[in-house]
């Protein structure tokens, strides 16, 4: 069969469709389209789906740089569903081509759980309870770990601080004291030296079996300084 040139001007507009082409009718090995000849005005919103597309078919190395920016991506165009998992890597991105302007509210629409950044100006309405258990001797409190703690004191026990923020953070925690050394027992209950008191003297616990006391600490200079202050006193 002999077959006849044909070129752009021969073609009236939209008389080529998707539904009148085979699969796999076009095909487009390596020079087969010349570089610019397709434009984002000239394909209609939504003809190439994530499903129209072969795995690794468009890399990183076959895209110009700056052909795509904040200005060609409307807010809320791209959405979770349209996106493979894993299909999109750090080694696909070059340093500093994703940059904030670029997106408008995709992050609160897309199910983002973790990335690689610190969090600042959190407040935590269900911090992460951390048992102590039995304590006497030695005890630490790790603000990493949480911000309410408990514990049981059945000895004299000398309290250390740690894991507090940069001293440009502000943070607390609460400690609920439970007595368990019986009536007639009274421990002491050693605080770092950092701890300031109201007055400048650390308040007497109460004292018999399960007595619960909850005292909350505050450092606004990354624990440098502790505010201590009794919260509630003999609970019961």
């Amino acid at each position: 069969m002999a077959l006849t040139l044909v070129s752009g001007r021969m073609l009236a507009n939209a008389s080529v469709t998707a539904e009148k082409l085979a699969s796999g009718a076009v095909v487009a090995p390596a020079g087969a389209l010349a570089a610019n000849s397709v434009f984002a005005n000239t394909i209609a919103e939504r003809t190439i789906q994530a499903n129209n597309i072969g795995l690794y078919a468009i890399e990183a190395n076959n895209i110009a740089n700056g052909v795509i920016s904040g200005g060609s991506i409307s807010a809320n165009s791209i959405t979770p569903n349209e996106i493979e998992t894993g299909s999109l890597t750090a080694n696909l991105f070059a340093t500093g081509s994703l940059t904030a302007n670029l997106f408008a509210n995709t992050l609160a629409t897309m199910n983002v759980t973790q990335m690689n950044t610190s969090v600042q100006n959190v407040v935590v309405f269900n911090a992460t309870h951390i048992a102590l258990g039995k304590v006497a001797g030695t005890a630490t409190i790790n603000t990493q770990q949480g911000t309410y703690f408990s514990a049981n004191t059945t000895g004299a026990c000398t309290w250390t601080f740690a894991g507090g923020p940069d001293s440009s953070k502000a943070t607390a925690f609460t400690l609920e004291l439970t007595s368990g050394g019986g009536m007639q027992n009274t421990y002491t209950q050693t605080w770092p030296a950092a701890v300031k008191w109201a007055g400048g003297s650390a308040p007497t616990l109460t004292q018999g079996e399960t007595k619960v006391d909850v005292l909350v600490f505050i450092t606004d200079d990354g624990g440098t300084t502790w505010r201590g202050a009794v919260s509630i006193l003999d609970s019961r």
